[in-house]
């Protein structure tokens, strides 16, 4: 066992293991909070599943519109349930069609 070794512990908490106990933190951890503070998990469940709809249009063209169809049909949900029109769902589902889009013509 090397002498810098003896009588360090390992990371218990994931906390220790991203840097938060008081050390330096990770460049890529850094990162990771400042993407989740704009693109939240919620976002993302709508950018991906928008994205995923669309694309497959490369295997049956009318799947092509789905992503929009999804995103405004889920909106409508969300009215018609009381929680409220979402315009930061409505404009990342927007987005994610638009790339899958844009993917499924550029390929």
């Amino acid at each position: 066992m090397s002498r810098e070794c003896r009588g360090k512990q390992p990371p218990s908490s994931a906390a220790e293991q991203r840097g938060e106990g008081g050390g330096p933190s990770h460049p890529l951890a850094r990162f990771e909070e400042r993407v989740l503070s704009v693109f939240r998990m919620d976002l993302q469940l709508h950018f991906f599943w928008s994205f995923s709809r669309t694309v497959l249009g490369l295997f049956w063209p009318p799947m092509l519109w789905s992503g929009i169809v999804v995103t405004v049909g889920k909106e409508a949900f969300d009215i018609a349930a009381r929680k409220g029109w979402s315009w930061g769902d409505f404009w990342w589902g927007m987005a994610g069609a638009g790339a899958g889009g844009a993917f499924v013509f550029l390929a």
